[in-house]
């Protein structure tokens, strides 16, 4: 039977195994501790052991010793790097197939390899964030085009793309700014908007500039919002919070430039100029509560909420079930205060109902077995008749005159003592009216009832002197 300890030590051990499961399903998932993914979210807290996860297509990027993800070298060519698995954005059971809400951020820095180019303030084109159909952008060039697009399919709407561009060179064909800019890109490399890249403090309300090729740490934040159809974008140094105010924010629906789904990853050319750019770090998140109220809520109720009241709810009612069970096997014992500590020694004996086959409970069967002359029949055959038979005999009988009702009318220790010793005779008069006494509670009529009281007077008078002994 489970105590009520054992019990709350299972549902503890089975809370703990549900968690460890959950857990080691991730970490299954994402195969490294370095980084994982889950469904179509992903983070790379570095890039090390993460090549098999990523695709670099046709270009020079790569994973260097120090677990970075560099995209561009000393060479002059183009470098891509995306996220090797589609990322669904679309539901078209659902809402029409609007765009879900996604957020991505990325941990970036320039670092210029030529010292003169460095002095002469030279710097490559860029670095860009691509959602692309593919994870490689076919006939893409450098040059201008952040090696996103060329000459012939800048501007289509066929390309469905989307980028995000951190430049760093000025081309008058393209751009509205001179020097360092943050744009958003459709399509084609010219921005729908962009702005000179800087942040906004939280402690003064103000806003500082960002010097892009200062070979700082800088950290992007780009966030979508499904429902209100607007993204935004945010960078500041790895050292300051998230801004609250982002740096651009576009309101504009998604649903007609993104396909289902989508590959998530980096693009940059450097020209001319020897660059080396990198990501540090990187992380994807895709959000589908808004579009997906049917599936992810229960009676308005979100799954990740409702599963652990389920489990909880489970767990509690096992737990009821168990000590309702044990209470009602225990509501009919009355347990003494040493009983708690050393164990229940003894069972409940109804007299109504019986083990023995002719339906007596134990006193009357071995009544009847001395009255037969057969009361030896009645030792444990355990013994294996290895005992004293008059011994045996005076145990027996002293049982049955113990098992009296009225305390009053048991032997003492005393008494019982010498009867054991050998310096009384047990006298089978008080058995004679141990069976008359059995009778008397048995009947209900006033024969029986002045018979039986008749014979117990008659032998208590004989056994007089024999129990007169102190109690």
């Amino acid at each position: 039977m489970l105590s009520v300890k054992k019990v709350c030590v299972l549902v503890l051990v089975l809370v703990f195994l549900i968690d460890g499961a959950l857990s080691i399903s991730l970490l299954e998932e994402g195969k490294h501790i370095n980084h994982f993914y889950h469904g179509d979210s992903f983070v790379y807290m570095n890039f090390k052991n993460a090549a098999s996860n990523l695709s670099f297509g046709n270009g020079i990027a790569a994973i260097t010793p120090n677990r970075l993800l560099r995209l561009t070298n000393s060479t002059h060519q183009i470098g891509h790097a995306f996220h090797s698995r589609p990322l669904r954005f679309k539901n078209d059971t659902t809402r029409g197939g609007n765009v879900f809400s996604f957020s991505t951020s990325f941990i970036f820095s320039i670092i210029k390899e030529n010292p003169r180019e460095v002095d002469a303030g030279l710097s490559g084109q860029g670095i860009a964030f691509v959602l692309a159909p593919q994870p490689e952008l076919p006939g893409a060039t450098g040059n201008g085009y952040l090696g996103l697009f060329n000459s012939s399919n800048n501007g289509n709407s066929s390309n469905h793309v989307l980028a995000v561009e951190i430049d760093t060179v000025y081309n008058k064909e393209f751009d509205t700014i001179n020097g360092d800019h943050v744009g958003i890109n459709i399509n084609g490399i010219r921005s729908v908007i962009a702005s000179p890249p800087r942040y906004y403090t939280d402690s003064d309300g103000g806003n500082r500039s960002l010097g892009l090729t200062s070979e700082d740490r800088i950290q992007v934040w780009i966030e979508y919002d499904g429902v209100g159809t607007e993204l935004s974008v945010t960078l500041a140094p790895i050292t300051v919070p998230t801004p609250d105010i982002p740096l651009l924010s576009y309101k504009h629906d998604l649903s007609d430039i993104f396909l289902d789904s989508m590959y998530a990853g980096f693009s940059s050319s450097t020209g001319s100029v020897s660059v080396s750019y990198y990501i540090l770090g990187w992380s994807f998140e895709i959000s589908r509560r808004e579009t997906d109220d049917r599936n992810a809520k229960i009676f308005g109720v979100e799954l990740p909420i409702i599963i652990p009241v389920f489990v909880l709810m489970f767990l509690i009612g096992v737990v009821f079930v168990v000590l309702k069970i044990r209470s009602e096997k225990l509501a009919d014992v009355e347990v003494e205060d040493w009983e708690v500590n050393h164990g229940r020694l003894r069972r409940p004996v109804e007299l109504n109902k019986s083990e023995m086959e002719e339906g007596e409970v134990l006193v009357d069967w071995v009544l009847n077995c001395w009255r037969s002359g057969d009361i030896l029949q009645t030792t444990d055959p355990n013994l294996l008749n290895e005992y004293v038979k008059q011994e045996m005999e005076i145990v027996l009988k002293l049982g049955l005159l113990c098992s009296r009702i009225d305390p009053q009318a048991r032997s003492s220790m005393r008494q019982v003592m010498q009867y054991l010793e050998g310096h009384f005779p047990l006298p089978d008069t008080d058995l004679w009216a141990l069976n008359l006494g059995t009778l008397l509670m048995s009947t209900s009529t006033g024969e029986c009832q002045s018979c039986a009281e008749s014979s117990m007077n008659r032998s208590s008078s004989t056994l007089g002197s024999v129990l007169s002994g102190p109690r």
